[in-house]
């Protein structure tokens, strides 16, 4: 027996959206009857069978069922008619090593302190690459799924530590002056007015840095 449909009596039960003939006469085997319309079209309802036995979730492990290969291919694994292995993109994520993982990875917790703030302790040193002014960088997100995103690391650095940045101080200033410090400790929230002062008081003496804007929007998590 097929499974309780939803689809309006007339259309295909298979979900290709297509009309139905007319049953020419009644076979109780078939499920047909005279002058109602068939549940099928020809062939279409192993389709069912198909769709309704075959469930393959994306093995990227994102939880989401995949689409039916429209051929085979032997390469990629696929059988025509039935579900692939990886939504598109997906089998990109495989193997990739999280944000989070990679910024661990380049911090250095060994730095120098502060000579205007010794009571700040120790910078942490950022052994990744670097923007002009200092500043660290880490990519984020996936480019197949336009979120791959360059993040400057002490922003990162605060939303891991502390949670998103309100829009209302969007500015991650240093205490420490040293631009390319992603110590959670060593950094505040502050307005365009904050940072303007922040660089005046310190006469950009230690380190010569310079906070620079970048949005919540700029940064994606993981």
């Amino acid at each position: 027996m097929y499974p309780q449909s939803t689809i309006p009596l007339g259309l295909c039960q298979c979900g290709c959206g297509q009309a139905t003939k007319t049953a020419s006469g009644t076979d109780r085997r078939r499920g047909w009857i005279k002058g109602q319309p068939l549940r099928f079209l020809h062939h279409h309802g192993s389709k069912l069978v198909l769709r309704t036995t075959i469930i393959r979730l994306c093995e990227c492990g994102c939880g989401s069922p995949t689409e039916r290969a429209t051929r085979t291919n032997g390469g990629r694994g696929q059988i025509k008619g039935q579900p692939v292995h990886f939504l598109p993109g997906h089998a990109q994520r495989i193997g990739a090593v999280p944000p989070i993982e990679r910024f661990w990875a380049k911090v250095d917790k060994n730095g120098p302190i502060p000579a205007h703030r010794p009571d700040l302790g120790p910078c942490w040193i950022w052994l990744g690459a670097k923007v002009t002014g200092g500043y660290g960088v880490i990519k984020t997100g996936f480019s197949t799924h336009k979120t791959r995103k360059q993040s400057l690391t002490h922003r990162f650095s605060w939303e891991v530590h502390f949670g998103p940045i309100p829009s209302a101080t969007p500015f991650v200033l240093h205490k420490c002056d040293n631009p390319p410090c992603p110590n959670p400790g060593h950094l505040f929230l502050g307005t365009a007015a904050d940072n303007t002062a922040d660089m005046m008081a310190k006469g950009r003496q230690a380190f010569g840095g310079l906070a620079i804007l970048v949005t919540p929007d700029d940064l994606t998590v993981f």
